[in-house]
């Protein structure tokens, strides 16, 4: 954040502290996204491992992802 207030100066006042934290929140979300897809691609692999197999769990186990306190998305079992 410190850097993006340094060469914020550059722009002189064309761009805010509000500004440059709206960017920071934009970008995140497409790390989000980014994690989201990768925890999907990889929760098959993690099923099946010896580790996994060995924890004490329900049946009907379901397994979600998403921020804490908001809309989450049930990566297991897979959605039909």
């Amino acid at each position: 954040m410190e850097e993006l207030k340094e060469k914020k100066k550059e722009c002189g006042k064309s761009i805010n502290d509000m500004d440059i934290e709206s960017m920071i929140f934009d970008e995140t979300d497409k790390y989000h996204v980014l994690a989201v897809e990768f925890l999907k691609g990889i929760i098959e692999k993690f099923i099946g491992t010896p580790s996994y197999e060995k924890m004490k769990k329900a049946e009907d186990i379901r397994i979600f992802v998403g921020e804490y306190m908001d809309e989450t998305e049930m990566i297991y079992p897979e959605e039909k």
